[in-house]
């Protein structure tokens, strides 16, 4: 894994999306990034989608299966993982305030 040059966002040291799945079970991931804030989400949208890299927005990993084979993209998760809600409440956030939906 990169390490994503956001100085908004925060760069996770996790190189297996497994460990974002609650039945664990994924491969390697290019460059993770939590993003807590509605800027944190548009600016790593933003930086990914200017470098032409694919985005994956995971939240809490109930409802995601990734293959063995990974994601070789910006894996943004949307806070932390044990929060249910922190997804949702990040999305509502960016629509709330402009960002769309």
């Amino acid at each position: 894994m990169t390490a994503s040059s956001a100085s908004t966002s925060t760069p996770v040291a996790i190189t297996e999306l497994s460990e974002f799945t609650t039945l664990r079970v994924g491969g390697p991931a290019a460059d993770v990034v939590v993003a807590t804030t509605s800027e944190e989400l548009r600016g790593a949208v933003s930086r990914a989608d200017s470098a032409g890299r694919p985005v994956l927005l995971i939240g809490g990993g109930s409802n995601l299966l990734i293959g063995d084979e990974g994601f070789d993209g910006v894996v943004i998760n949307g806070g932390d993982p044990r929060d249910r809600g922190a997804l949702r409440r990040l999305l509502r956030r960016c629509g709330g305030e402009g960002g769309g939906g």
